[in-house]
């Protein structure tokens, strides 16, 4: 199933060593931001802020040091 492989907590299958709740990205975005705002992550990982976004209705930017980490974040954003 799509929707729990991108709220997964399985480090392995995603990919990245600090994945953190989708549902902490969540209250912290319906909390600072409005429908159609721009949500920012400078340290984007694995995507998981980019995802709640998107879920949110909100505009997403990001960006990460690692090239790895951007492609996992795009793969993860597309099946969403």
């Amino acid at each position: 199933d799509v929707g729990s492989l991108l709220m997964a907590d399985d480090r392995e299958w995603v990919g990245h060593p600090a994945i953190f709740p989708l549902k902490l990205a969540e209250d912290h975005i319906k909390s600072w931001s409005n429908e159609g705002d721009l949500v920012f992550d400078p340290m984007g990982g694995s995507g998981q802020t980019c995802i709640a976004a998107k879920k949110l209705n909100r505009n997403y930017l990001m960006m990460d040091i690692s090239e790895e980490y951007c492609q996992l974040a795009k793969r993860r954003l597309e099946l969403y």
